[in-house]
């Protein structure tokens, strides 16, 4: 069992706790700074998060906002992200 805060947590939940903890970190940046481009909104996710990431992480809950409408892909720039909602 992992750990956080007191309560003990199974690994399946931590790991749901680990993609709730990840997506709330991409909408707060990008709702701060409106447009990014991947590489900066991966850096600066990775240095928010209290615990560790791998960008292939973070870049899976990239595509799963995009999918669910909270994130666009910039027209002119591919690899540059709009914030939505």
């Amino acid at each position: 069992m992992v750990m956080l805060s007191s309560y003990p947590v199974a690994p399946c939940q931590s790991q749901l706790f680990g993609s709730y903890a990840l997506d709330a970190c991409i909408v707060r940046t990008m709702k701060a700074r409106k447009t990014l481009s991947h590489a900066a909104l991966v850096a600066e996710v990775i240095g928010q998060l209290k615990f560790p990431a791998a960008g292939a992480d973070v870049k899976r809950r990239i595509e799963s906002l995009l999918e669910r409408e909270y994130l666009e892909r910039d027209d002119d720039k591919p690899n540059t992200y709009n914030y939505l909602a």
